[in-house]
């Protein structure tokens, strides 16, 4: 399961590793220090990309705290940490998870529900050990017989035929979706409102379908996070003063993102296909 942070696909990937206890550090889920981002992180080092003069780094980081309403909740070291409701999501994820053996080992930040904290100077340290050895010890834990792979091959290549027939479907919607966008934007400029509300009209009800389609939209989405990254962080988008223009254009980047993610998971498809039919 993902419930849209690098975080909480980590968990549940250590969840069926079957490791007992499990520690989160690091996760704030705040901007603690006023920052958006961790320093030396991957999306720190993307700021400097879009500063320069006259926008520098603690710029970018309050426009980042102002992007959204601010919402402040218990912190782990006593008062209140800034956060927003796209950190809470994740939150509101973890607490959910109920886990006793969940632990969060971050200094500071929002308080996580449904879970011990601890100081991570108490956390012991932990032994070294084999990942790699025990991840072929769970997949050689059970011996395949010639004609359990048999059913096995021909279930994934049902499976693989599925997928790829509803990804086509939708990578032609989305194409449909970016020349649409494409034509609203020029549209907006012109202010030919008629126009304007005929393509909205037919976005939504691509919108829907999408929507819809939900098997093929996980695993497209998988593939898509920088270009998620770019709409919810503002990147190449917020220069645009008018507002209207540029909620069109994050629908762009997403439109053109998801069809790129859809060709590329049809290739993959199709080698897994091959590989699996040879």
């Amino acid at each position: 399961t993902h419930g849209g942070s690098v975080s909480t696909n980590a968990y549940d990937f250590a969840k069926r590793l079957g490791v007992k206890k499990i520690y989160l550090t690091g996760q704030d889920l705040s901007f603690t220090k006023r920052l958006a981002h961790a320093k030396g992180s991957y999306l720190d080092e993307q700021i400097h990309n879009v500063t320069f003069r006259f926008k520098n780094q603690e710029m970018f980081n309050i426009k980042q705290m102002r992007a959204l309403p601010a919402i402040y909740l218990d912190s782990i070291n006593g008062g209140k940490a800034h956060t927003n409701q796209k950190m809470v999501i994740f939150l509101n994820w973890f607490e959910k998870q109920n886990n006793e053996n969940l632990i969060n080992a971050t200094i500071d930040g929002v308080k996580i529900k449904n879970t011990h904290h601890m100081k991570q100077d108490d956390v012991q340290e932990i032994p070294d050990s084999d990942i790699s050895g025990f991840i072929d010890k769970l997949y050689c834990r059970k011996e395949i017989r010639h004609d359990d792979l048999v059913g096995m091959k021909k279930d994934i290549l049902k499976n693989i035929e599925i997928f790829e027939n509803e990804i086509s479907t939708l990578s032609q919607r989305l194409s449909s979706a970016v020349n649409l966008s494409e034509e609203l934007c020029a549209k907006i400029n012109s202010n030919d409102k008629k126009r304007i509300s005929e393509i909205i009209k037919r976005l939504d009800g691509i919108d829907e379908y999408v929507t819809t389609r939900v098997n093929a939209k996980d695993m497209i989405g998988l593939s898509v996070q920088k270009v998620i990254h770019t709409i919810t962080e503002g990147y190449d988008i917020d220069d645009e003063t008018n507002e209207q223009l540029k909620s069109v254009k994050k629908s762009l980047y997403l439109y053109r993102g998801l069809k790129e993610g859809s060709m590329f998971n049809l290739k993959i498809l199709s080698k897994m296909k091959k590989l699996i039919s040879e």
